[in-house]
């Protein structure tokens, strides 16, 4: 697989019958390299809906940028973010609707053009590329198997629902962030397609997160 590529295998792949599905990704996406980018060079960029600290650690990166380059950069970096965040549900709730758009943002490294705009950034993740490689790779480590947790989500559901749930299909962006996470969860118009981001231990120990996932089963299914 190639850098800042990801695909529905490695980490945990969930997937139950022709009516509902739950997959994720595995390795290194644009969110976890942007994410270590940010840890990486330390950028001051600090609040709770940016998952940190990473696992394992990206090694320290140390550049000499100046306090006037280190503020745009951060600034320019949580432009960025966000932007990540929203392209990565859309492309789960378009694409799995049939319709689709252009790319918001393109990973186009050595030089990655595209954040021209963010001067500052375009710097300071260029210079990273390398320096993250090895620990992108790291994240590919293939992890002990785990039970398929997810016909008793499923389940769960039903339970409290009453009913059958409806066709489903939950993406979840896995990062590799410490501890119990859940969030940024978006919901597609018709209620079908859901997408949420995840701390790595999903991959683990998926119970850690039943309770929340049953909740959003019941509330789109």
């Amino acid at each position: 697989m190639g850098f800042l590529e990801t695909c529905d295998c490695g980490l945990v792949h969930l997937s139950g019958g022709p009516s509902w599905e739950l997959s994720s990704n595995a390795g290194m996406s644009g969110l976890a390299f942007a994410l270590a980018v940010r840890e990486s060079v330390d950028l001051p960029v600090y609040d709770a809906d940016i998952p940190e600290p990473l696992i394992p650690a990206p090694a320290p990166m140390r550049l000499r940028l100046s306090r006037a380059t280190r503020l745009a950069a951060a600034g320019q970096w949580a432009s960025w973010w966000d932007l990540l965040v929203a392209q990565a549900a859309a492309g789960h709730i378009e694409r799995s609707g049939g319709a689709g758009r252009a790319p918001m943002w393109v990973a186009d490294p050595p030089k990655f053009a595209s954040l021209a705009a963010s001067p500052e950034l375009q710097h300071i993740v260029t210079s990273a590329l390398e320096p993250l490689r090895a620990w992108g790779e790291s994240l590919e480590v293939p992890r002990d198997p785990v039970s398929n947790p997810v016909a008793g989500f499923v389940a769960h559901a039903e339970s409290r629902l009453g009913r059958p749930v409806k066709p489903f299909a939950i993406r979840l962006e896995v990062l590799p962030v410490a501890g119990t996470r859940h969030w940024n969860v978006v919901l597609a118009p018709d209620l079908v397609r859901a997408h949420s981001l995840v701390s790595a231990d999903f991959g683990t120990e998926p119970d850690r997160h039943g309770d929340w996932l049953v909740g959003v089963i019941t509330q789109i299914g």
